[in-house]
């Protein structure tokens, strides 16, 4: 064989190997996302809304795709209730900023740690609410409650009273902490600065501590590792409309009282007929886990 017929032989040869590593590569890239997918927590989700005895709705609300399995493997499931504050102004508008923002950044992230994503996400919607609060000159805020589930574990930040449920069979528990001053006064209580009833009937007990808008948050509060989940949990992310109006005995009745489907419609109506002067817009997202093992 001629110099020339060797190199032509060597060049057709490395070509060859080279596509079939290739084809290899990217079938091995494919198979490892279809494995991933098939493990995906699959879920159903809900969410209901509610003007209470409001003029306006100011809560804002978010849930992903929960019927997309290449998203729950890739990033999971985002839920997230922003309450705009009432007592200042434009809250609907910043509470609509607050779960954008959360929502743009779930949709362009690649998701490697919750944590930070959630975190980011915070930071992000503070800036987003100041600017707009600047180019309109006046006051504003919303409190903000997220639930990222990734995998068969839930990841959370929150600012201000809004909350996270987890209920487990007849078992409701409250994930994070609420920023308003009845944690002040509670924690007065254990002190033995004031009595238990002196907190309950404080008029200040309601007022938030820390929401977004007008600079940084005073107070963060979010996960220091995944709330592990099990199949069958049901996670309530829900403003304090929901929360104030329908307590631990009330949700896990609420919950266990008939199909999921019809649980919000169950939620809403339960707090309606309690005729709760004042009442607060009152809005909820609703998550069943489906094949989570703990």
């Amino acid at each position: 064989m001629t110099l020339f017929g060797w190199i032509i032989t060597v060049t057709f040869l490395i070509v060859l190997f080279t596509l079939t590593a290739v084809g290899l590569f990217r079938a091995d890239i494919i198979g490892k996302k279809k494995k991933d997918a098939s493990k995906a927590v699959s879920c159903d989700a809900l969410t209901f809304q509610n003007v209470g005895n409001r003029q306006y709705q100011q809560d804002s609300l978010y849930i992903s795709d929960t019927g997309n399995r290449q998203l729950l493997a890739e990033k999971g499931v985002l839920a997230v209730v922003a309450d705009g504050m009432g007592g200042l102004q434009d809250g609907a508008e910043i509470s609509r900023l607050v779960t954008d923002t959360f929502e743009r950044r779930f949709r362009e992230d690649r998701i490697r740690n919750p944590l930070s994503f959630l975190k980011q996400c915070v930071t992000d919607a503070e800036k987003a609410a100041d600017d707009y609060l600047l180019s309109k000159s006046v006051k504003g805020g919303s409190t903000v409650v997220a639930a990222l589930i990734n995998g068969s574990g839930l990841y959370y930040v929150s600012v201000g009273d809004s909350s996270i449920f987890i209920v487990r069979g007849n078992e409701v528990r409250r994930v994070n902490s609420r920023h308003n001053y009845a944690s002040v006064l509670q924690a007065q209580v254990k002190r033995g600065l004031i009595t238990q009833a002196e907190a309950d009937t404080h008029p200040m007990r309601l007022r938030i501590t820390s929401f977004i808008g007008m600079g940084e948050a005073a107070e963060t509060d979010c996960s220091d590792k995944p709330e592990r989940l099990a199949d069958g949990d049901v996670i309530i992310v829900c403003s304090d409309g929901v929360s104030d109006a329908l307590g631990d005995n009330a949700l896990a009745e609420v919950v266990s009282d008939g199909d999921f489907d019809q649980l919000g419609q169950r939620m809403e109506q339960r707090i309606l007929d309690q005729n709760i002067k004042n009442q607060d817009n009152f809005s909820a997202v609703i998550v069943r886990i489906k094949g989570a093992n703990q």
